[in-house]
């Protein structure tokens, strides 16, 4: 394991001695929490279905369109999904498909923000189990109102109301995992399973670079709940959740077989100028521990280069359990491209990992 944590460090030092860092832009720490002025760049995307943020204010309307037409140019739409085919085991599959449709309404003193998420996933089979040839599901995933009042104090009524673990990622295929969902057949235990979520509330404060809230949904008789903290800077995200749920059995409501989570994330996202190919070099780092109560402790480790549309990725996930029959260290690597237009992204390639597990996989993103 030392010497695969050695190479990965060579990885990523060998290319950052090539690179010569380009000047970063100059911004007053005060900016940070200017709450109407969206001037500082943002390198790392939002989680546009599970997270909040500060939706963007009414573009200029241009008198040459009608009414309509500026009313459709405020809506915005997100789409997050991945197509695989698992070489190690000749299986195709589309999960964790998301599709986001949002309107925001401003006023003077609050902005309101009705959206809907729509999900689903189709898997031709699983090799170990016999049932029919293909499932399908489609459906309502998400749905509510953001109010956003004083341009500063959230209030969130939604289907997903519990704040989940961070899910930005710089390979193809997600490290999370949604066990009840039957695509989910060949997650690893390295894969962190996602929150019983449930429909709820989310109460704190927002601005465009800081957020601090609390969450609660009703799952059944698990009543998940969540406070959560986050600074997205230009280059760094900083994320700390705390989750409280009963995940033993959400059918009986007793206070012994409810569970805490802690997960404290760090994202990086850097640019290079590259001599003498030229263009910019995007250096991409993740460190994240995750403590899960009567589970195991999860760390995430993760580093990717981007040149133009190239894209190489490493992942290091360790799972550190009292049960020894699990294996603790998980390497995944990946090479891929991305395409980009405008705000969507579109990326294509491999992944692989130390368990033989081998993917050829397709992303969308926008």
């Amino acid at each position: 394991m030392k010497k695969i944590l050695t190479l990965t460090l060579c990885f990523v030092s060998a290319f950052t001695l090539l690179a010569q860092e380009t000047p970063a832009q100059k911004y007053s720490p005060m900016e940070i929490f200017k709450s109407r002025d969206r001037l500082l760049p943002q390198y790392i995307p939002y989680d546009y279905i599970r997270d909040d943020y500060k939706r963007p204010l009414n573009t200029e309307v241009n008198t040459n369109d009608s009414a309509f037409i500026a009313g459709v140019k405020t809506i915005e739409v997100h789409m997050d999904m991945y197509y695989s085919y698992g070489i190690h085991n000749n299986t195709f599959k589309m999960d964790n498909i998301f599709f986001n449709v949002a309107k925001t309404f401003d006023t003077k003193y609050f902005s309101i923000t009705p959206f809907i998420t729509i999900n689903g996933f189709f898997d031709t089979h699983n090799p170990d189990d016999d049932y029919e040839f293909m499932r399908n599901n489609i459906g309502l995933y998400d749905g509510g109102v953001q109010f956003v009042a004083l341009n500063n104090i959230l209030i969130s009524l939604r289907g997903k109301a519990t704040y989940d673990i961070n899910t930005t990622t710089y390979m193809l295929m997600p490290h999370y995992t949604d066990r009840k969902n039957p695509t989910a057949y060949d997650a690893p235990h390295w894969y962190i399973p996602i929150a019983l979520n449930g429909p709820g509330m989310r109460v704190g404060f927002i601005g465009n670079n800081t957020e601090l809230a609390y969450s609660q949904g009703d799952y059944r008789h698990s009543i998940p709940k969540a406070v959560m903290f986050r600074l997205n800077l230009p280059n760094v995200l900083v994320r700390l959740l705390y989750q409280h749920e009963n995940r033993e059995d959400p059918s009986i409501y007793t206070e012994e077989i409810f569970e805490s989570l802690v997960q404290a994330s760090v994202v990086y996202r850097q640019p290079f100028s590259v001599f003498p190919v030229g263009g910019d070099l995007w250096l991409n780092l993740i460190a994240e521990y995750t403590w899960r109560e009567s589970d195991a402790q999860y760390v995430r480790l993760e580093q990717s280069l981007e040149w133009n549309i190239v894209n190489i990725a490493l992942r290091e996930l360790f799972y550190i359990s009292k049960d020894t029959s699990q294996e603790m260290f998980l390497l995944e690597y990946s090479l891929y491209l991305k395409f980009k237009a405008l705000n969507s992204e579109f990326s294509v390639g491999y992944q692989g990992a130390t368990d033989n597990r081998h993917y050829l996989l397709g992303k969308i993103h926008f």
